[in-house]
C-alpha cells in the first residue's frame, strides 16, 4: 500500500472538497461516528457513489480500493478493516448487478438533501476517476449520472473536474501500476 501517496491524495481531495462546498463539510460528514441511522446512509451512499465510479471500467484497481479506504477512514475517522470494505464493495456489486448505474445514483442521491454535500461527494468520486491522472469515457459517463441525480449544475461539474484534475494529477499513478483486485 502506497501510503504517503493516498495521504497526499486525500489531503487535495479534502481541499477541494472544502473548496467546494465549505469549511468543516468533511468534520460534518464524519459525525457518523455518532452511529445514527442519517449518518450512517450518507456514509454508505459516499462510498457507493465512489464505488460506481471506481468500478465504471469494469475493473476495481488496488489502488481505488485504497483510496476509498481512505476516504472511509476520513468520512468515520477510523480505519476500516479491509474485509468490512470488500463486504461493502460486494453488497455494491451486487445492487449493481440487479439495478443499472442510474438506478443506484439515484440511491445514493437521495441520501442527500443538502446541494453542499451533494457536492462533496462529488468531489470525491471525481478524485477517485482522477485517481491515475486521466478521465476515462466510462468513469465521465458515471461522473455525469451522478451529477445529474445530485442536480449539480453543468458549470459546477465541469470546474469540480478540471479542478480535481489540475489537483489530482499532481498525486496520480500511472494505469500501468495499477492491479485488479481479486
Amino acid at each position: 500500500m502506497v501510503t504517503d501517496e493516498n495521504d497526499k491524495r486525500i489531503e487535495v481531495l479534502r481541499a477541494l472538497v472544502q473548496e467546494e462546498s465549505g469549511e468543516g463539510v468533511m468534520e460534518h460528514m464524519a459525525h457518523t461516528q455518532e452511529g445514527n441511522a442519517s449518518s450512517l446512509v450518507k456514509a454508505l451512499a459516499t462510498l457507493e457513489a465512489v464505488f460506481l465510479v471506481a468500478a465504471a471500467d469494469g475493473n476495481l484497481y488496488r489502488q481505488e480500493m485504497d483510496q476509498i479506504s481512505a476516504i472511509v477512514a476520513k468520512l468515520v475517522n477510523r480505519q476500516l478493516p479491509a474485509e468490512d470494505l470488500n463486504r461493502l464493495v460486494d453488497l455494491f456489486a451486487q445492487d449493481l448487478d440487479r439495478d443499472d448505474y442510474e438506478i443506484r445514483a439515484r440511491a445514493c442521491a437521495k441520501a442527500f438533501e443538502h446541494e453542499w454535500s451533494r457536492r462533496a461527494v462529488f468531489v470525491m468520486a471525481a478524485g477517485i476517476a482522477l485517481a491515475d491522472g486521466a478521465l476515462q469515457d466510462e468513469e465521465r459517463d458515471v461522473l455525469d449520472l451522478l451529477a445529474r441525480e445530485f442536480a449539480l449544475k453543468p458549470e459546477v461539474v465541469d470546474r469540480i473536474i478540471a479542478r480535481a484534475k489540475d489537483r489530482m494529477s499532481e498525486t496520480s499513478v500511472e494505469i500501468k501500476t495499477k492491479t485488479p483486485t481479486e
